[in-house]
Formats: structure tokens, sequence, C-alpha cells
């Protein structure tokens, strides 16, 4: 079980730095093709991979803060995404159909990142909020997919864009699932043990006389081991 909870968390964390690996590179890219980026724009691509690399840390080094702080960061970059896209309606309206696809590929960001945020608050339903955020994903590509083929009758998306929807969604998924095990196995670390009082202890009725007993009865054969098992796991409150 503790494999399985390492491999989910080292996938999260593969996912979310991929993410934030890809719009680095984007970035770059970007630059060298001349397309000019003003101060503001700047800032907050940076916050969003700052975000994506946040979270992977989180899931990574089992800091679910992370994740509430790292999802806001992006949120930043996606609110101010969807509010430019809101100002175009009003500025140019020549290109409508366009503009609110954009608008709608914003909002689906926006609500994913609330989402992850929430998750990382909540752990007890990270592994719902996780779920859905990569539904709402998926949905987002979904949009997009047909809005392209609306609009322009083709699909253009390179390699690293397929990823970047991959490693949200996958990473979104995973992280859910990191985040609620978390939250169980701090529960589980949380339950109470057996009391012992000091008349027990005194009486010879604690805890390791009663087992004591319990393991000579097995080794005169009068109980099983299955039921040893029972009732140490009674007595040590296991």
């Amino acid at each position: 079980m503790t494999r399985q909870k390492n491999i989910r968390r080292y996938i999260a964390a593969a996912c979310f730095a991929g993410a934030a690996v890809i719009s680095v590179i984007s970035l770059i890219k970007n630059i060298s093709n001349n397309i000019s980026y003003d101060a503001v724009s700047l800032i907050f691509s940076v916050l969003y991979m700052i975000g994506c690399a946040l979270i992977a840390v989180s899931t990574f080094a089992s800091v679910p803060v992370f994740t509430a702080v790292g999802g806001g960061l992006a949120l930043l970059n996606a609110v101010r995404s969807l509010i430019s896209f809101i100002k175009l309606v009003a500025l140019d309206s020549n290109y409508l159909s366009i503009v609110l696809f954009n608008i709608s590929l914003a909002a689906f960001q926006v609500v994913f990142f609330i989402l992850i945020i929430i998750a990382g608050l909540n752990k007890k339903s990270a592994k719902v909020l996780g779920i859905t955020a990569a539904s709402v994903y998926g949905v987002r590509l979904l949009v997009y997919i047909i809005c392209r083929l609306i609009n322009y009758g083709y699909i253009s998306m390179g390699l690293t864009a397929w990823l970047h929807y991959l490693f949200m969604i996958l990473g979104a998924v995973m992280l859910g699932l990191v985040l609620y095990g978390m939250q169980a196995g701090y529960s589980a670390s949380k339950r109470p043990r057996a009391q012992v009082s000091d008349a027990e202890l005194f009486s010879g009725n604690g805890p390791l006389d009663q087992l004591g007993k319990a393991k000579m009865l097995l080794d005169a054969g009068v109980i099983s081991k299955e039921e040893f098992t029972a009732r140490k796991r009674n007595i040590l409150g296991l």
C-alpha cells in the first residue's frame, strides 16, 4: 500500500512539474519568435509556472499547504486571462465567437485551480475534488477541439500542448488521491489507543499482562494463532 501511495505521489509531482517545464519552454519559444510580452503578462506567466512547481513540490514532499499556495498563484494567471478576454468583448465584436471561445477556456482553468486550492485545504474531500478538477480540464480540452473545428475546420495543437493537457488531467486525479491519503493516514495515526489505568497496572490486568496470558494460551494450544492475533489487536487497541 505504501509503495502504491508513493507511486501516486511521484506521478502527481511529475505531472505538475512537467506542466511547469512546458510553460517555461513555451514562454522561451514565444520570446524567441519575437512575440512580445508586457511586464504584467510576463509576471503572471511566471507566477503560473511557480504555482505548478509548488503543487509538484507539495505532493513530492507531502506538504499539502503548498498545493493551496501553488494553486492560488496559478489561479491569478487564469483570472487575468479571463478578465482580459472579457474586456475584448466590449472592444471588438468582430471576432465574438473566437473571444467567447477563449473566455470559456479561461473560465474552465479558473474553476480547475479553485478546485485544486480547495483540495489542498480540505484533504477529506480531496479525492472527489481531484477527479472533478480533472473532469473540468477534460471538458476544457473537448471545448477547445470543438471550437477549433467550428472556427477553423482543423485542430492545431503541438505535442507540448497535448502533454500539458495530459499532465493537468492525470496530475489532478493523482493529487486528489495523494491528498486524501495524507488525511486518511493522519486520521489513523490519531486513532485512540487502549487506555491503561494505574489500578490495572498494579493489579496485573494491564495490556502486557493480558497479552502474556493470551500468549500462554496460544502456547498451550487452547487458542489458535488467529484468535491470539485478534486478542492482541483488541488489547493493544489496533
